[in-house]
């Protein structure tokens, strides 16, 4: 597949995998006092409704490198919740 001619409102919705944002508040990106950025995070929910949101807590940019511990415990659990029995 070209990424070049990925069309994501094609190409989102149809995603068969599951997808979950680690969302730092306080944080950079989206962040809540960055209005714009909560408005692409929304645009990006309505392309993948299946989408789970899960609360890092504090970060910024690179939340592997800052809370690693954190990373993994979100991940697994985020593993365990998709997991088919």
């Amino acid at each position: 597949m070209n990424a070049s001619k990925i069309n994501s409102n094609e190409t989102l919705p149809n995603l068969k995998v599951p997808v979950t944002w680690l969302k730092a508040t306080p944080g950079v990106v989206p962040s809540d006092e960055f209005p714009s950025s909560l408005k692409i995070l929304e645009e990006l929910k309505t392309l993948m409704p299946s989408m789970e949101m899960k609360d890092f807590g504090a970060g910024h940019h690179f939340l592997a490198e800052e809370n690693p511990q954190r990373v993994v415990e979100l991940v697994v659990e985020a593993i365990r919740q998709n997991a088919t029995p």
